[in-house]
């Protein structure tokens, strides 16, 4: 009753998976199977074809289950009426396993009829990895009501009576991509992700620098120690389309105090330069600290009177300008423009002070760049994106900008080359933007959380048995006791609390719940109580829905210790908004409605 991979599996010695073999299996119904006595077959066929029927046919049923599937394979392989050995001869099952692959998954179906299934004989359902990494059980493998799967709806996780299906190949890694960002076009340090701990699985990190000019760039490679099979590259340009410079997996490994020159490319000319990390599924190191350092060709800005918190850039004709890139004491210079009608104070249409009056910009060959330029000036990190055709809504003031060509080297808008002739615009061509503030500047995560900017928002990676979205949470259990009005749970080995009504939709898995129940043992279950010590890991042969925080052998009939359990169904209470507030932390936006504690 079970496919194997790789070599024959022949045995009846049943139990759990995964097993102490290294095959890849997967059993519609492994027991102790006799047709040497005459009775019953196993068929097996393969189809190729797509467009056949039964191809067709399977690439329906598991796209109900799954989503879109457009089978290009498959195996079909049938137990018809089949003995257990030293079983009754007038009990025979009949039950089907279909393997069906589309390229980029596999996927296991297993079929069973009516009245398939006669005699259990302790059968295993279900599949397991050669590498043990991804394997299920049935919750009622190996039990006497395993001949259920084929009659009772609840067995089914497809909503359909006698149909069991599995995806075989394993869900796509997740990819860090918490990585990588703008450079600074000054000097500054591109770091691997957690350094100088070591790096995630699965990273896939690039950091770009654009300059207006092309300038030297130099290299120090502080530290060099990645992992085999882990790649860092360097390019002249952009990863899609730059010059590879060079391109190394494991090389190079030193202490921080040591400069390690990257071959000959430890210094080059670009205006556009990019590294990109990509680290294996497995396999880690502390990564790579470089140091960067622009070096301006034809002027150093030696000579150049930038304000306190400002830069100097300059280009080939030997000028320069001062740019501010943050909000500090070189923001003077936004009291000539203003945001106007946006959601916030980060957005709005420009509008600029030209000669003492107010006035809007007009959206011909508005772009980006020029947005970055008023988003400096207004003290913010960058722009997110340029609007044009009044987005933030039709202005009342004249137009006085039209046909901006910022370089993007500008302090000022007004600085930029535009034309004051305005007669082609009106008001529904007004410019707009969106800037992004760097709030981790203010330093808003609160007991040694660590900030993190993200564009228009933030979030804090907080310190051990702090939470909360800045941190501001100590004590990591919510609010408890007779005091804070819970109820308590019977003090006994087996004490369970009265069926509390969960809302609609209380989803676990594919199941619906509609009662919990809080026991002593530290678990909580839902249907109908769970009242067991023997500890084993998930799933269990029982077919309910549980929850367990720490599962073990609790004594409270000593009279010591309690359990106390609360619902909270106010979605503004201060706990419902802070169980709300962590949980959007982890997952993203959540708002709660309901809540047991």
């Amino acid at each position: 009753g079970m496919i194997s991979f790789g070599n024959l599996y022949i045995s009846y010695l049943l139990r759990d998976f995964p097993l102490l073999s290294s095959l890849s299996m997967v059993a519609p119904f492994w027991s102790n199977v006799n047709v040497a006595s005459g009775v019953g077959n196993v068929y097996y066929q393969v189809y190729t074809d797509p467009q056949s029927s039964l191809i067709l046919r399977v690439s329906e049923e598991i796209s109900n289950f799954t989503g879109a599937f457009n089978a290009s394979w498959m195996l079909v392989a049938t137990w018809d009426r089949v003995q257990r050995y030293f079983g009754s001869f007038s009990q025979v099952n009949t039950y089907q396993a279909v393997l069906a692959v589309n390229g980029s998954h596999t996927y296991a179906m297993f079929n069973y009829k009516p009245d398939g299934l006669q005699w259990s004989g302790g059968a295993v359902i279900g599949y397991t990895s050669a590498d043990h990494q991804f394997f299920f059980n049935h919750p009622l493998s190996r039990s006497s009501s395993v001949v259920s799967v084929a009659t009772n709806l609840n067995s089914s996780n497809t909503g359909i009576v006698g149909k069991l299906i599995y995806r075989l190949s394993a869900p796509p890694p997740v990819v860090f991509r918490d990585c990588g960002g703008t450079l600074d076009p000054r000097q500054g340090f591109v770091m691997s992700p957690s350094y100088p701990d070591e790096y995630p699985d699965n990273a896939d990190c690039v950091w770009t620098m654009q300059l207006e000019e092309p300038q030297q760039i130099i290299l120090s490679f502080d530290t060099v120690a990645i992992a085999a099979g882990d790649v860092l590259s360097i390019y002249n340009g952009s990863v899609e389309n730059g010059t590879l410079l060079v391109s190394r997996s494991g090389f190079c490994s030193t202490n921080a105090t040591r400069e390690c020159p990257l071959d000959d490319f430890h210094a080059f000319i670009a205006t556009t330069f990019s590294v990109h990390f990509k680290s294996s599924l497995s396999g880690s190191s502390i990564g790579f600290n470089i140091t960067y350092e622009i070096q301006h060709i034809g002027n150093d800005c030696l000579f150049t009177p930038c304000p306190v918190g400002a830069y100097c850039l300059h280009n080939l004709a030997l000028n320069s300008s001062c740019v501010c890139p943050f909000v500090g004491p070189c923001d003077a210079a936004a009291a000539d423009v203003r945001l106007v009608g946006g959601r916030s104070a980060t957005e709005g249409r420009v509008e600029v002070l030209v000669d003492g009056m107010w006035g809007t910009v007009c959206d011909d060959f508005w772009s980006l760049t020029d947005a970055q330029v008023v988003c400096r000036q207004l003290g913010y990190s960058a722009a997110v994106s340029a609007r044009g055709s009044a987005f933030y809504g039709a202005g009342s003031h004249p137009i006085v900008m039209d046909d901006v060509a910022c370089s993007g080297n500008e302090s000022r808008l007004q600085d930029c080359q535009f034309d004051a002739d305005t007669t082609d615009c009106d008001h529904s061509d007004d410019s707009g933007v969106l800037c992004d503030v760097d709030v981790c500047v203010s330093s808003p995560c609160q007991n040694g959380g660590t900030c993190v900017d993200r564009v228009g928002s933030f979030i804090c990676r907080c310190t051990a048995y702090y939470t909360g979205s800045i941190c501001s949470y100590f004590n990591p259990l919510y609010p408890y006791g007779l005091g804070q009005g819970d109820n308590t749970v019977t003090r006994s080995r087996t004490g369970v609390s009265f069926p509390i009504p969960l809302p609609d939709c209380f989803v676990v898995g594919r199941n619906v719940e509609t009662r919990a129940y809080v026991m002593t043992n530290g678990m909580i279950s839902f249907g109908n109580p769970y009242i067991s010590y023997y500890f084993r890991a998930f799933p269990l042969s029982s077919s309910l829905s549980m929850v367990a925080p720490f599962w073990s052998n609790v004594n409270v009939a000593s009279g010591v210790g309690n359990v106390y359990y609360q619902v909270y169904t106010d979605p503004q209470s201060s706990l419902i908004l802070r169980v709300s507030e962590e949980i959007s932390n982890f997952t993203g936006a959540f708002n709660a409605s309901w809540m047991l504690v």
